[in-house]
């Protein structure tokens, strides 16, 4: 089991933070009604007339968080990878009744609850456009998203942030479909479709700019950047990096600094650094519980617990991990992949939406990242009204690396960002900017 803070030197943790701590276990911030999303339009909801293909029909569990939905679903049962006849799927009538709009920010929700005796493998949505299947846009839920074993969840399916197939058209979606390709004894129960029109909040969309590992160049480097547009960003520290000269790494008061005079949020990352390394997936249930427990004794202790967001070392996370994460408090959590198109968070393709899951894109020029690719990225944020989160480690030099952006290629994006007029936001700021009571901004 790892070191509790208070083990750890000079990191202490004072036995009155540890006990308002504690406070959080167990705390878990309910899926909100789905009646409280401004604007939806069902498609189909209950007992619906879409059509199940090789599939179990059937009474989803009793559900008190959407009551909405406590009639009947659909059980999508195990298929096979790439065998279209094998897996299950909820359909729409080809065509629909009405063409749907998916242009100008516009989604697709999806409300599912995992029901199998393993996890999901793949749940994907596909939206066709014209006559047949040739033309389409296809979104794919690779994995079980974090916490999905414990109720019901909203995924989010966006324009352009998919797979295209043939000429597309978003303003003339004729037919949907949901499959689950997964395993034998994986199964995911569908309560409903819904359309959702493109949000308001943020106009031009919304950047989150996230700082891992506490390296030294985040404050001599991406601070005055940053602080040239008046921007926050999330710091994600390992605690037991904490410097003490701030020479190798911040300390505590440059820590405290960015926090309180520069408006940075101060996320919890991980505890160790033998835990980061490993990966939290890979901890047992105890050596979590004393993880989870001491980041966030050690954010109460120092007045940083404006912050329910975990960073997922390694960017990798999975239902079990997540489910810890939740009982100390945690709303939102931030995974990574390098170099594939996983870019927003609420807004995203194929993103769970409660608890918030927020996909990033960690810079790393090794798995292809760009500056082009980046600002690919914002351009999509923009039109989508999304949100684009991208995860940096060192900032400095004059080339970028795996871990390790350039000072130009870090200024040309945070440069880029404003020239599109994107707010700049951190996940705190974000969930408190948000209509009460509203799933998604």
């Amino acid at each position: 089991m790892s070191r509790s803070l208070s083990q750890q030197g000079s990191l202490q943790v004072p036995p009155e933070a540890a006990a308002f701590a504690s406070n959080f276990k167990n705390r878990r911030d309910p899926i909100r009604p789905a009646s409280q999303i401004a604007g939806l339009t069902f498609l189909t909801q209950g007992g619906s007339p879409w059509t199940g293909v090789s599939v179990n029909t059937g009474i989803a569990a009793s559900d008190t968080t959407l009551p909405i939905f406590s009639g009947q679903s659909i059980k999508l049962t195990s298929g096979t990878a790439g065998d279209s006849s094998g897996y299950g799927s909820f359909r729409s009538p080809a065509p629909l009744s009405s063409a749907i709009d998916l242009s100008a920010g516009k989604s697709l929700i999806v409300w599912f609850k995992q029901t199998g005796t393993l996890p999901i493998e793949n749940l994907q949505v596909v939206a066709y456009s014209g006559t047949g299947t040739t033309n389409s846009m296809v979104w794919n839920t690779v994995g079980t998203p974090p916490g999905a074993d414990t109720g019901w969840f909203a995924a989010e399916f966006k324009g352009s942030w998919g797979t295209q197939g043939g000429t597309f058209d978003p303003t003339n979606v004729t037919s949907i479909r949901v499959n689950h390709v997964g395993t034998t004894g994986s199964a995911v129960n569908i309560a409903a479709v819904a359309v959702r029109p493109a949000p308001t909040l943020y106009p031009n969309g919304v950047a989150t700019i996230y700082l891992d590992d506490l390296q030294p160049s985040q404050l001599t480097t991406a601070l005055p950047k940053l602080a040239s547009y008046g921007y926050p960003a999330v710091l994600a520290p390992i605690l037991e990096s904490i410097s003490t000269d701030g020479v190798s790494n911040l300390t505590l008061a440059q820590i405290k600094t960015l926090h309180d005079i520069n408006g940075w949020e101060v996320a919890a990352h991980s505890d160790t650094l033998a835990n980061h390394a490993a990966g939290f997936p890979n901890l047992s249930n105890n050596t979590l519980e004393a993880a989870f427990a001491t980041m966030r004794q050690w954010q109460v202790a120092n007045k940083f617990d404006d912050s329910t967001t975990w960073a997922s070392p390694l960017g990798v996370v999975n239902p079990n991990v997540w489910t810890i994460a939740q009982k100390y408090g945690y709303r939102s959590h931030r995974y990574a992949e390098n170099g594939a198109a996983s870019l927003g968070s609420r807004q995203s393709a194929g993103v769970v939406t409660a608890p918030s899951a927020i996909h990033a894109r960690s810079w790393s020029v090794s798995n292809g990242d760009t500056v082009a690719r980046a600002t690919n990225d914002i351009d999509q944020a923009k039109a989508l009204k999304g949100n684009a989160v991208f995860v940096f480690h060192a900032i400095g030099g004059s080339s970028s690396g795996a871990t390790q952006i350039s000072t130009a290629d870090f200024g040309s994006i945070i440069d880029y960002i404003n020239t599109q007029g994107l707010a700049v936001r951190t996940p705190s700021q974000i969930l408190s900017e948000t209509t009460a009571g509203q799933l998604l901004y």
